[in-house]
């Protein structure tokens, strides 16, 4: 099965609700693990913050499947998002 294929099972499953409640979850576990990084100003949990970027892309993906009606104002917003970062870097 495609990926797209197995992100829009798993919202059509569950539901847009609890979608964006396990994003929110996994959002919440990345930001704990970074934490955990920067306070002990170690990278021995690497591991552990690999697998909830993995979360967090998969759900964030699933995001934009619930969201996919706005993706018009999303691509804008991404796109002046881009170029200010790019002003930045510069």
């Amino acid at each position: 099965m495609k990926e797209d294929d197995i992100l829009r099972k798993a919202v059509k499953r569950f539901g847009n609700d609890l979608q964006v409640n396990q994003a929110i979850q996994e959002m919440a576990e990345l930001i704990a693990e970074l934490t955990k990084s920067i306070q002990k100003d170690s990278m021995d949990n690497i591991s552990s913050i690999l697998e909830e970027m993995a979360d967090v892309e998969i759900t964030q993906k699933q995001l934009k499947i619930v969201f996919e009606n706005y993706s018009r104002v999303f691509k804008e917003h991404y796109k002046q998002k881009m170029e200010r970062l790019e002003g930045l870097v510069k």
